[in-house]
């Protein structure tokens, strides 16, 4: 916010009421940690991600509601009241420019084998295949550390029976193995690509 140049009483309600989301109750896996581990990540393979990049990885999973079809949109219009709101009070940074970025971002989440192509001043290919390696990593994650996600996230999805959430897992799971391409980033290929498929694999068994 320093280097937007933005006063603490404008942006603080924002970030307090993101902090209240991401602590959720019914969220397990899309909490806070989430949040700065995917900084970690972003940081780790970029030396200066932009402020958009840094932006949208703040609102991409702002509302999370497992039973919902619009949780990416909704997260990127809070992330546009955002801008907006920062904008407007005299942040140098360029409004559109942001917007269209951050949008690009946080709606390419909503489908990782999808393969996004960007014709955009605002954003990279580069960029955005990096964003959402970094939001994938997870699944290269060492065997306990995997094993405790797949416990999160069947916690999200409670209100599934165990059927039903063992039948949408596997095709998600079946999917993202038939993906010639996991991860766009080379750096992040290199090593994630291998663990990755091995995870993903081993849980498959299990539905």
């Amino acid at each position: 916010m320093k280097e937007l140049g933005v006063d603490e009483l404008i942006w603080r309600p924002f970030f307090a009421e993101l902090e209240k989301l991401y602590r959720e109750k019914h969220r397990a896996y899309h909490r806070l940690k989430h949040i700065g581990q995917f900084l970690d990540h972003l940081h780790k393979f970029s030396p200066s991600p932009s402020v958009a990049m840094r932006l949208a990885v703040f609102f991409h999973d702002a509302v999370y509601n497992p039973k919902s079809k619009t949780n990416e949109f909704d997260s990127w219009l809070m992330a546009k009241r955002f801008i907006s709101a920062v904008c407007t009070a005299g942040s140098k940074q360029d409004e559109q420019a942001i917007l269209s970025a951050v949008e690009m971002l946080i709606m390419a989440t909503a489908s990782h084998t999808e393969k996004r192509i960007v014709d955009s001043p605002a954003l990279s290919q580069e960029e955005l295949d990096l964003f959402l390696d970094c939001d994938l990593l997870i699944l290269a994650a060492e065997r306990r550390a995997y094993d405790r996600y797949c416990r999160q996230i069947r916690f999200e999805y409670s209100h599934i029976s165990d059927t039903d959430f063992r039948a949408g897992r596997g095709a998600f799971l079946t999917k993202f193995i038939k993906e010639p391409v996991l991860f766009r980033t080379p750096a992040i290929s290199s090593f994630a690509d291998r663990k990755a498929r091995a995870n993903m694999a081993r849980e498959l068994l299990r539905c």
